[in-house]
């Protein structure tokens, strides 16, 4: 299946810290790699293939269309990659492989920031990316009825339901919780 992307250079420019003027084939590859990473852990890939599918034959012109609720989600989906993108791309725009090795770009009318710097900025973009990845979830969860493919089965990527990263650890015996207890423990947990 060729690679279709969930966001284009412009929606990427607009949503994104990473402003009008970022060279867009720097960026690109780290879309693609966002949406494989993170789209696809919170889609499921029968969910995620269905998607990408669908948004090709989109591109293509050829009729396809996508349902209420699969529009949302996509939108939802793709505010999360502008955020996921970013994330991935800041230490590689921070740090350049050259010829030469690894340097740093510089340019006369900037001063280049230290790494605590850019991952503290980091932190920030995996922030919002999850907040993102929270929203698709719950409606995901909300909506689950209209998307059949998020639950079938996978021999790949099955949906993640875990979004935050945490030191808390949870025992097998959190799967017997019924949607309402584990609503409580992601709200007051997380």
């Amino acid at each position: 299946m060729a690679d279709s992307l969930f966001i284009d250079d412009n929606y990427l420019k607009t949503y994104s810290p990473l402003g009008k003027s970022i060279d867009v084939d720097e960026i690109y590859p780290f879309v693609s790699n966002a949406q494989d990473v993170y789209s696809q852990d919170i889609l499921g890939t029968p969910l995620y293939n269905d998607f990408m599918t669908k948004t090709s034959n989109y591109i293509a012109g050829s009729g396809v269309t996508f349902s209420t609720v699969e529009w949302n989600l996509l939108d939802l989906v793709s505010k999360s990659l502008v955020y996921w993108t970013t994330y991935m791309a800041l230490p590689h725009l921070y740090l350049k492989i050259r010829n030469a090795g690894v340097v740093k770009a510089n340019s006369e009318n900037t001063t280049n920031s230290d790494l605590t710097e850019m991952k503290y900025l980091r932190e920030e973009m995996k922030n919002l990316g999850e907040f993102w990845n929270t929203r698709c979830v719950n409606f995901i969860c909300e909506n689950s009825i209209n998307l059949p493919l998020y639950n079938a089965a996978s021999d790949d990527i099955y949906p993640s339901n875990r979004q935050y990263d945490t030191d808390i650890y949870l025992e097998d015996g959190y799967k017997d919780l019924t949607y309402e207890e584990l609503k409580f423990l992601k709200k007051y947990l997380s």
